[in-house]
C-alpha cells in the first residue's frame, strides 16, 4: 500500500474506533510561519483525542491546520491522479504554480500521514511481532474494523448504524414514540431483475439496517429506486408480523400518513419528496454529505434532525 493514504492500512476494530479529523486554524495568525512550512512540506502538527461512542472507546488524530473541505480537495487529487500518479500530459495543463502548490500540499499530507500511521503503530510497540504485522496488514475493510474520516461522505458499519439507531431510541423521545418509518436507502435501480435482482440483497447494507429496526412501527415506506429486490423482505414482514410495507419511488408528489414518523436515510442525496414528510417526524441521517445536509437544512427545518456523522465527529472533537 502506497503512503498517498496509507493510514487505511491500520489495524482498528468495532471494539475501539478511531478517528482522524481536522483542527482549523486561523488563516490570519502567523502567516509567515505558515508560509514557511507550506514551502517546506513541514507535517501539520497532531492533536490527540480519547472518548466514548456507543460505548466503544473512540481514539482521534486531528491534523492541526487544513480544513475539511482541504481534506476532501486532497482526497480528489489523490483518486483522479492529480499528484504524483498524474500524466505529464494533464500535468502541462496546469499553470506552474498550481502544480507546484499541488505536489507540495501532496507531500505535506503525505508525510502527516505517517506521522499519524507512526503514532497509532506506537500504541503496539508492547506486542509481539505477529500482532505489529497485524497492525501494519489488516485493512479498514476487514468486517471487524472501522477507521472514521471527518472529511469522507460514506456509509457507516451496518453494527455501528443499529447501535446508534438503538441508542436513539432509548434516549430520545421523538424516535422511541414513531408510529411510522420512513427508509430512503438511496441505491439506484441495476440493470438486473427479477429473481436474481432479488438474491442480490443478501448482505446489502439497507437490509440488514431495515431488518434490525422495522418490526417496532405499524406503517413502513421504503423510498427506492429498486423495488423488485425488496420484495423478499416485504413478504417477510407481512407473514411474521402481518406489517404492509410499501415501496415507493422517489418523486416530489409522494405523500405519506399524518403520523409520529422517524425518517432513516441512508442515501447520499436526501429524497425529492422530503418537503411532504409529516410535521411530527425525527429526521436519523445515516449518509451525511454537505449538499444533502444543506437541503435537509432547508426543506425539513422544522424537523429535529440527528446525524450519526455529526454525534461521532462531536466526540473526537470535545476529547481534544
Amino acid at each position: 500500500m502506497t503512503d498517498t493514504f496509507a493510514v487505511r492500512c491500520i489495524y482498528c476494530n468495532m471494539e475501539k474506533i478511531i478517528g482522524i479529523f481536522t483542527v482549523q486554524e486561523s488563516r490570519k495568525k502567523n502567516r509567515l510561519r505558515k508560509r514557511a512550512k507550506e514551502i517546506l512540506c513541514v507535517p501539520w502538527p497532531l492533536l490527540l483525542s480519547t472518548g466514548v461512542f456507543l460505548d466503544i472507546p473512540v481514539e482521534g488524530y486531528g491534523i492541526r491546520g487544513p480544513g475539511d473541505d482541504d481534506m476532501r480537495l486532497w482526497q480528489q487529487m489523490q483518486e483522479t491522479g492529480a499528484g504524483k500518479g498524474e500524466t505529464k500530459e494533464k500535468q502541462s495543463d496546469l499553470p506552474a504554480p498550481e502544480l507546484r502548490k499541488r505536489k507540495r500540499q501532496q507531500r505535506r499530507m503525505n508525510g502527516t500521514i505517517r506521522h499519524i500511521r507512526k503514532a497509532m503503530c506506537g500504541k503496539y510497540s508492547g506486542r509481539s511481532e505477529g500482532q505489529r504485522r497485524e497492525v501494519r496488514d489488516v485493512t479498514y475493510m476487514s468486517e471487524k474494523a472501522f477507521l472514521f474520516y471527518s472529511w469522507q461522505e460514506e456509509l457507516f458499519p451496518t453494527e455501528l448504524m443499529l447501535a446508534f439507531y438503538r441508542h436513539c431510541h432509548q434516549e430520545n423521545l421523538l424516535v422511541f414514540r414513531a408510529e411510522q418509518l420512513i427508509f430512503a436507502d438511496g441505491e439506484v435501480a441495476p440493470q438486473e431483475s427479477g429473481e436474481a435482482f432479488a438474491w442480490g440483497m443478501s448482505g446489502d447494507p439497507y437490509l440488514t439496517v431495515m431488518e434490525g429496526i422495522y418490526d417496532s412501527f405499524n406503517y413502513v415506506t421504503i423510498i427506492t429506486e429498486r423495488e423488485a429486490a425488496w420484495q423478499g423482505f416485504i413478504e417477510e414482514a407481512y407473514e411474521e408480523y402481518g406489517l404492509s410495507v410499501r415501496c415507493v419511488r422517489d418523486e416530489s408528489r409522494v405523500t405519506f400518513r399524518e403520523k409520529k414518523t422517524l425518517i432513516v436515510d441512508m442515501s447520499r442525496e436526501g429524497s425529492r419528496c422530503m418537503g411532504n414528510f409529516p410535521p411530527q417526524s425525527v429526521y436519523l441521517d445515516m449518509m451525511h454529505t454537505k449538499s444533502k445536509s444543506r437541503r435537509i437544512a432547508a426543506r425539513c427545518d422544522k424537523i429535529p434532525y440527528i446525524s450519526l456523522h455529526n454525534a461521532l465527529d462531536t466526540v473526537l472533537r470535545d476529547g481534544v
